[in-house]
């Protein structure tokens, strides 16, 4: 956000708490747990968070659901399987996902297409 969101970037968090009940907080208490714990030293995200949303299963928020069957996961030939927090997706300007990201890929390995899509 620091670095692309003067040219149009966007960027939205889900919390999910289906990955070992890792995130059971809402609203507020997330953004807390952001500040304090995790990462701590008083972190506001630069982006906006929604509450929390079943990402995958039978109650499966209906945008990811549209997601997951559209872009492919990267490690997987199931596109529905999300496999962690924190798997990223790119959208293009029009709101079509253009790529997922695993959870271990730094958002810095993104950047050539993130200026990518800035500049269509």
């Amino acid at each position: 956000m620091q670095t692309y969101g003067s040219q149009g970037l966007e960027a939205l968090g889900t919390p999910c708490n289906q990955f070992g009940g890792q995130e059971p907080g809402e609203g507020v208490e997330v953004l807390g747990c952001l500040r304090c714990v995790r990462p701590g030293n008083n972190f506001v995200p630069l982006f906006p968070l929604t509450f929390n949303l079943d990402v995958m299963g039978a109650l499966q928020d209906a945008t990811w659901k549209d997601v997951t069957n559209i872009c492919p996961a990267p490690w997987s030939s199931d596109n529905k399987t999300v496999a962690w927090n924190f798997e990223t997706i790119l959208f293009d300007r029009k709101g079509f996902p253009y790529r997922r990201y695993a959870t271990p890929v730094d958002p810095r390995d993104m950047a050539d297409d993130v200026a990518y899509l800035l500049s269509q």
